[in-house]
């Protein structure tokens, strides 16, 4: 942890994670769906690294990403 960094909790919209969420799950299946139309080939899974922001906008870690408080999970979707 950087010198003199205080990690605290950030009160956010569970809507608007929510609505961010859902873009991120559509994504995810149309890159399942795509891997099969233009290669002919089943992806089998999809692991992604995503930092959440105080305003509760979803991003892949180090793109888009704001200054501020964040909170970094990763996601691993796999194909049944």
């Amino acid at each position: 942890m950087l010198k003199g960094f205080k990690r605290k909790r950030v009160p956010i919209d569970a809507l608007a994670l929510k609505a961010q969420m859902d873009g991120l799950l559509n994504v995810v299946g149309e890159l399942f769906d795509r891997a099969d139309q233009q290669t002919g080939m089943k992806l089998s899974e999809v692991e992604l690294s995503v930092e959440i922001n105080a305003e509760g906008q979803v991003s892949l870690v180090g793109n888009g990403g704001k200054l501020g408080n964040t909170g970094g999970i990763t996601l691993k979707f796999i194909r049944p």
